[in-house]
């Protein structure tokens, strides 16, 4: 066994008269065996060294051949151990240095740049939510909302009515917030997007598109994810107004590139009835009597861009499907809703109204959907079998290949002209 050997910092660079050094130009500690060289790693405030240590400044030590690894700190001793046995959570030993190539070692060849881009794991438990929040237009509720969104640990939360004037990005507790409002200051509508800080950067680029309207797209492991919050105005509203916004919103959804997973987070006003329900219905259970006018229009959405309502296909008591209460506190409704397109239908395990979440004196409830992504090979596709180019070797066999394509493409141009005259004769 190796034991350890104490070496203050003044002795471990100390040169000697007897030849040995510290060469720094070429990172090389020399003893005076001329077959053994160290390699020395110089960083701010520290210094590595590897190899067999038969000698160390001026001091002479009997230490059986084995490798070190060795590391000073200011104002602390250095500490030479086995590299192979190293004790466990002690910040003064490090790891044996490997060594690098050549090139590596002058700097010269190519150095592949670390992928900066953080990505959302899907495959993993994902929660997104939607809240109604009424205002964030007050000193100290865009943090109060950041605490909140930690506690139930929700990764990207759709937010309504925040009324923000114009768009722009801000930063408040531990989250990141991307909000869209009116021009003016009129201290109405406006929705936002809160991305916890950890993942701002898979934020790939998001559209403000009006004061109810707001689109993101982000990167996750295994593809892309299009985010879409939604502020819909209320039963009571113009017809032109009401029009207006969800003929913006099903261009907002068409723009969604195909392959994305598009999700969206909206306070519809829309309640759902369970007697929509047929083959193939975006609907599941629900506890309304009957589906409103903006319900008839978030059904024709979820048909013309297959997506479904994902907080209706969880059966569940009716305090964990109501997102919003009367004032006086009897009366409750299911007005927020979370869309997915159906494809990926599948990935949502859970949507509830989580109750115990609260900000100012908003009416609304958080409505919190969990996500895991779960992907599996295909098995039922089959490579196509490869041509076998070097029998066209022999003649005989090319010939005969040559003469029945000749037979196929006359027999594709009969076709197309039968076909041509029966139209021309349609007509």
């Amino acid at each position: 066994m190796c034991g350890e050997k104490f070496h203050s910092r003044e002795s471990l660079f100390r040169s000697s008269s007897t030849g040995s050094g510290l060469d720094v130009a070429r990172g090389l500690v020399c003893s005076n065996d001329p077959g053994e060289r160290y390699r020395l790693e110089l960083a701010p405030g520290r210094a590595t060294l590897g190899g067999p240590v038969s000698r160390v400044g001026s001091r002479q030590t009997k230490t059986p051949a084995c490798r070190y690894a060795a590391r000073w700190q200011p104002h602390q001793p250095t500490i030479l151990r086995r590299a192979n046995n190293p004790p466990r959570r002690n910040p003064l030993v490090t790891k044996l240095i490997r060594k690098r190539s050549r090139t590596a070692q002058h700097g010269n060849g190519p150095q592949p740049a670390p992928d900066q881009r953080v990505r959302i794991n899907l495959r993993h438990s994902t929660r997104v939510a939607t809240w109604n929040v009424q205002t964030l237009h007050r000193p100290g509720y865009a943090t109060l909302l950041s605490r909140e969104l930690c506690r139930y640990n929700i990764t990207l939360a759709g937010l309504c009515e925040v009324r923000w004037q114009g768009n722009g990005e801000i930063t408040a507790g531990d989250h990141c917030y991307i909000w869209s409002g009116p021009e003016r200051r009129t201290g109405l509508y406006g929705v936002a997007l809160a991305i916890p800080m950890a993942l701002r950067k898979s934020l790939i680029s998001w559209t403000p598109m009006s004061d109810r309207l707001l689109s993101a797209r982000f990167l996750h492991q295994h593809g892309k994810l299009t985010v879409i919050v939604a502020y819909a105005p209320t039963n009571v509203a113009d017809e032109d107004v009401k029009d207006a916004f969800w003929d913006q919103l099903h261009q907002a959804v068409g723009q969604a590139p195909p392959h994305d997973i598009t999700i969206i987070l909206t306070d519809a006003n829309a309640t759902l009835s369970s007697s929509d329900r047929s083959t193939g219905s975006p609907v599941g259970t629900t506890f309304a009597d009957r589906t409103t006018n903006n319900g008839n229009r978030l059904l024709l959405l979820c048909h013309h861009n297959n997506l479904c309502v994902a907080d209706t296909w969880f059966p569940r008591k009716r305090i964990h499907h109501w997102t919003w209460y009367s004032p006086d506190g009897r009366t409750g409704k299911a007005l927020d809703h979370i869309l997915i397109s159906r494809r990926w239908k599948s990935s949502v395990t859970n949507c509830r109204v989580y109750r115990g979440a609260e900000l100012g004196n908003t009416d609304h409830r958080l409505l919190v959907a969990q996500l895991k992504l779960k992907l599996r090979a295909n098995q039922h596709s089959q490579t196509q079998p490869r041509l076998e180019s070097s029998l066209f070797s022999d003649p005989n066999i090319a010939t005969g290949f040559s003469q029945k394509f000749k037979i196929h493409l006359v027999a594709i141009h009969q076709f197309s002209t039968d076909l041509e005259k029966k139209s021309n004769g349609n007509t």
